[in-house]
Parts: C-alpha cells; sequence; structure tokens
C-alpha cells in the first residue's frame, strides 16, 4: 500500500495524512526505508517503476 501511494507521487507527509500517522512513522515504522533495501532501490523514483513493472507484488 505504501509502495503504491509513494508509486503515485504522494510525500510521506501527504501518505501520512491519509493513513492518520506522522511523516516520521511513514518513513522509518512503515519501512519505507526497509522496502528500499528489500527491492534494491535507492529513490523514491526507482520504488515508483519497481510498482509500476509489478503493482502485483508491492509492499
Amino acid at each position: 500500500m505504501i509502495a503504491t501511494l509513494v508509486s503515485d507521487g504522494l510525500t510521506n507527509s501527504r501518505i501520512a495524512t491519509g493513513i492518520d500517522r506522522s511523516p516520521h512513522t511513514v518513513n522509518s515504522h512503515l519501512h519505507l526505508r526497509k522496502m528500499f533495501g528489500t527491492l534494491s532501490v535507492r529513490s523514491r523514483s526507482e520504488l515508483a517503476g519497481t510498482v509500476r513493472q509489478k503493482p502485483w507484488e508491492a509492499p
């Protein structure tokens, strides 16, 4: 879900507002950084590309 919202271009702040969490929670506790490592991507744009290629596997 978070990866899909990132691929839609939403910022951590915007995602946080939508799911009633803080931007820090979105970045750290919801494992945005961990997703980067798991999917071997280095940026939000790479994550978005990965989600677009395989939307059914989006974390």
